[in-house]
């Protein structure tokens, strides 16, 4: 039987560290944005880490309903895409296929529309922004037009919208309180 005691202070320090690789790595290819090679690479990569980091953010608040809502969110985000590139076969403007919509985008997205969705706004704002350059990047790589990217990233959002719930911190303390002894009553926060 697994301790999950002992499974937890394994994984959380691990998990960080596994974030803060991913965020320096990730720093690396934006601070080089552009050099033309780097900045396409960027979409490349981009596309996968920044939900990645959003399950690490998960993981480190110890969020694993949220885990499997970011994974419901990424799987339905993906057949949405993928169908619709199957369905209009959209070349794309470098004359390869299934431009349309763009599937780095909507990966981009997933990961900031969770946030978004499951933490707020304040954990999103940094997600959106690198979705955005990883969107920008496949438009200046000529993979993508920006109705491509901005359809990805509306499926991604939309997606979000209606597959994660806003995370609710279960951690309750209870405290007896006393106004100065005409009543006794019960201090919570959540």
């Amino acid at each position: 039987m697994i301790n999950t005691k002992q499974l937890h202070k394994f994984i959380i320090p691990v998990a960080k560290k596994a974030i803060v690789c991913f965020l320096l790595i990730f720093s690396i290819q934006f601070s080089h944005a552009g050099n033309d090679s780097n900045y396409r690479t960027y979409g490349d990569i981009g596309r996968f880490y920044i939900p990645a980091i959003a399950g690490g953010i998960s993981l480190l608040k110890s969020d694993y309903e949220g885990i499997g809502l970011l994974y419901l969110d990424y799987v339905v985000t993906n057949i949405g895409i993928e169908a619709l590139k199957r369905t209009f076969n959209v070349t794309r403007p470098d004359g390869g296929k299934l431009s349309f919509p763009s599937g780095h985008s909507g990966d981009a997205f997933v990961g900031a529309g969770y946030l978004h969705m499951r933490y707020g706004f304040k954990w999103a704002a940094p997600a959106y922004l690198a979705a955005g350059f990883v969107a920008h990047s496949r438009v200046y790589a000529k993979r993508h037009r920006y109705i491509d990217v901005i359809t990805g990233a509306a499926i991604a959002i939309a997606t979000s919208y209606f597959t994660v719930k806003p995370y609710k911190n279960m951690n309750v303390s209870v405290s007896p309180t006393n106004n100065g002894g005409a009543s006794v009553g019960v201090k919570y926060a959540i």
